[in-house]
């Protein structure tokens, strides 16, 4: 197919008489060696129109419209096609402006970039996934909001028994309190420090200090 080839008089012609009766589909059956975009521009260039009547247009069945509320907002019009192939781009904007439904976001988005969003959004900051995704910040939370996706942190178990266990990962008062300053100061208040850090290292104490109260720990529970 000559994308390129001129179009002939009989040709354009034949798309005036047509053009403002006929669906997409039927003029591609009339122009059969003409894409679908070839023909749009060319009506356009010649000032055609489509006359709006009922019967003329098909009809868009409930499913094509559901389609329309759930993609359109965030999609490209040109990636519009592969979710209703059936309808040209010209048709999906018409229709998507008759239904009263915009563009929600500045930036379109993948199924590919969606995963991945889901998949991270727990992992990373913002600043990270609009690194990762290309896309501003104004562009990430708004479709993270559009997912149900939160970014708030998970709240804290502060019980006594989460407490002495998180504390059982760390080897120094110093290192609790600034991996975890809200847990310290809540077990501070209720009197569990003592039983959070017996198993922790004392900074009061120099280095050959710590090896002599390490020894003797030792040899105390040895005689025990």
């Amino acid at each position: 197919m000559d994308i390129k080839r001129k179009w002939s008089v009989e040709e354009i012609e034949l798309l005036k008489k047509e053009y403002s009766t006929k669906t997409i589909k039927q003029l591609i059956e009339i122009f059969p060696d003409r894409l679908e975009n070839a023909i749009i521009k060319k009506a356009k260039r010649l000032g055609l129109k489509k006359l709006k009547i009922d019967n003329v247009w098909e009809k868009w069945s409930d499913d094509e419209n559901e389609i329309l509320k759930k993609y359109y907002p965030i999609t490209k019009n040109s990636e519009m096609c592969k979710y209703l192939p059936n309808r040209s781009c010209e048709s999906i904007i018409s229709r998507a402006n008759n239904m009263n439904i915009t563009k929600e976001y500045k930036y379109s988005w993948s199924d590919d970039e969606i995963i991945f969003l889901k998949q991270n959004y727990k992992k990373y900051k913002i600043k990270e996934l609009s690194y990762f995704l290309k896309k501003s910040s104004n562009a990430i939370k708004p479709m993270l909001k559009k997912l149900g996706l939160s970014k708030q942190k998970e709240r804290i178990d502060l019980s006594y028994e989460n407490c002495i266990s998180t504390a059982k990962l760390f080897k120094s008062k110093t290192l609790l309190r600034k991996k975890h300053p809200h847990m310290y100061a809540i077990a501070s208040k209720n009197g569990w420090i003592e039983d959070m850090t017996s198993h922790m290292i004392s900074s009061q104490f120099s280095t050959p200090q710590l090896y002599c109260q390490f020894n003797k720990k030792i040899k105390i529970e040895n005689i025990i």
